[in-house]
């Protein structure tokens, strides 16, 4: 059987309500130092765990925070890793539900992390706002950046593809081939590829723009294209494509960036690792988990469950490397500690840098 206040407050000779002000740190209360002390050390020698839903069914906080998102490899698990840390230092303990491509609008495991009495709710990257929104009844902050139903925080794509590509054509290029793992139209970093070729007025077809899958992946129909295209600059998708496409230049006789420049995006820290460090656009994690779990605490205390999405737009961060012909000097440092996902994270851990602060 559970141990419960009642059965703590019979042991420390105290009313009930002491315990729960002692156990919740209520600072107004007029428990003695003496009787907390003594009611916290019962606590601990009977393995007391508080129920979470009986606190919020009296008009408590539980102190919990719900985060749904699909935890595949990728950019998701570093912004988890942060908000969790963030919340931990507010208090918070987190519960995460992963969702996969079966079930990609997360409402059930939505509704699971509601039922356990969380205070509030984090959504990352689900494939449908709305149908997550009328199923909300607690407080809530999207940060789906690609929902035409709208967004609380995310990191503008548009712009990550916009200044990516805008940098490649300051290097001298007449224009920059779009390179995709699928390039379906509401794409918003092929959007910002666009606009900085029109800003140019350069015209740019949709063959200028490739998708691998449209060409099933294969090396050989890239590298002809590539050839009887004479492309000099690429902007990939994200950072997996430009690392493996600047690898495939290299063993097939094409130099980078003298032949080819590369920029890819998100900022992953193998781009240093690279035969050719990588040039990016850096997504920020820290602002975007700063933003997220400031605005989150924000709805929480004022109960509020929100009509319009409140589009915060997360800047990104131009990081010139190796590939776009920007730096070319030799690795000089390793690092001290286990290398992290993230090139920002790897930075500050490592060499106490903010390179977010040095590129803005």
């Amino acid at each position: 059987m559970s141990v419960t206040i009642k059965d703590i407050a019979m042991l420390a000779g105290v009313s009930h309500q002491a315990v729960s002000a002692a156990l919740n740190g209520n600072g107004s209360s007029r428990v003695s130092a003496v009787k907390k002390e003594k009611i916290l050390k019962i606590a601990r020698e009977l393995n007391y765990v508080p129920n979470a839903i009986a606190r919020k069914f009296v008009g408590g906080n539980t102190k919990a925070i719900g985060i749904v998102t699909s935890m595949d490899p990728g950019w998701n698990i570093h912004l988890v890793a942060e908000i969790c840390s963030l919340l931990t230092s507010q208090g918070y303990n987190t519960l995460a539900s992963h969702f996969g491509t079966s079930n990609y609008c997360a409402l059930n495991s939505l509704l699971e992390l509601v039922s356990r009495g969380v205070d509030g709710v984090i959504v990352l990257n689900s494939g449908n706002v709305k149908e997550l929104r009328n199923g909300l009844s607690v407080p809530y902050v999207i940060g789906s950046h690609n929902n035409p139903e709208g967004y609380d925080v995310a990191v503008n794509n548009e712009t990550t593809g916009y200044i990516g590509t805008r940098h490649l054509l300051d290097h001298g290029h007449s224009r920059v081939m779009y390179l995709g793992v699928m390039n379906h139209p509401g794409n918003d970093r092929l959007k910002g590829w666009e606009r900085a070729h029109i800003e140019r007025g350069i015209s740019i077809g949709p063959e200028d723009s490739l998708a691998l899958r449209d060409i099933g992946g294969s090396l050989d129909k890239l590298l002809t294209i590539i050839r009887e295209r004479k492309i000099t600059a690429i902007f990939c998708s994200n950072d997996y494509v430009a690392g493996k496409l600047i690898k495939a230049l290299l063993e097939n006789g094409i130099r980078v960036p003298d032949d080819v420049a590369v920029m890819g995006c998100d900022g992953h820290s193998f781009i240093e690792f690279c035969p050719v460090s990588v040039s990016t656009v850096i997504q920020p994690i820290r602002p975007q988990a700063e933003a997220i779990v400031n605005l989150l605490l924000k709805r929480i205390e004022a109960k509020d469950l929100p009509v319009e999405p409140a589009r915060i737009d997360i800047e990104p961060i131009l990081w010139p490397g190796g590939s776009c012909g920007c730096r070319q000097e030799k690795l000089k440092e390793l690092y001290r500690i286990n290398t992290l996902g993230s090139l920002e994270k790897n930075m500050m851990l490592n060499f106490n840098r903010n390179i977010l602060e040095e590129q803005s």
